[in-house]
């Protein structure tokens, strides 16, 4: 990292990183974008795995384009319809792991600044529903035949353990 920026030098055939995310639901995805700067990258594109239950698989991916490697800053956007395996994606349901492989050509730098999961525009987010009947025995006591102990931090014979 310098200066806030991930930095990728000495890139091998097969360089990635992970990243974590809060948890959201694959089908919310509108968008991966991935902030980035390159200089000296090859031609090939690379893959972002999405990994349900934490679990990577070669076949559960978005294909990144080919970077634009002038140095300069570019935003590349990568459309959440693009999955390899559509319905799995959709079907993934709480994802918050990705595997990221920027590019399958080995040498270059590469510098990302941000790498943003955006949302379908128009979805709030989610709030639990509270099943108001059981309002009323929030306050009872749960264990009415058990006699309440407190902790003083001594042991036998009062020593402090």
């Amino acid at each position: 990292m310098e200066q806030d920026v991930l930095v990728i030098s000495d890139i091998g055939e097969d360089h990635s990183f992970y990243v974590t995310t809060r948890p959201f639901f694959a089908a919310e995805l509108d968008c991966i974008e991935v902030k980035y700067r390159a200089q000296g990258v090859g031609p090939r594109g690379g893959e972002i795995f999405y990994c349900p239950k934490g679990l990577v698989s070669g076949d559960r991916l978005f294909r990144v384009p080919p970077m634009i490697s002038d140095g300069a800053w570019h935003v590349l956007r990568i459309d959440a319809r693009s999955a390899s395996k559509p319905e799995d994606w959709l079907s993934s349901g709480l994802v918050s792991r990705f595997r990221v492989d920027l590019t399958d050509s080995p040498g270059g730098r590469i510098e990302v600044s941000e790498i943003a999961f955006r949302r379908k525009r128009g979805i709030a987010a989610k709030q639990p529903k509270v099943d108001l009947s059981t309002v009323p025995y929030l306050d009872e006591d749960l264990w009415p035949d058990v006699s309440l102990e407190t902790w003083e931090g001594v042991g036998p014979e009062g020593r402090p353990y």
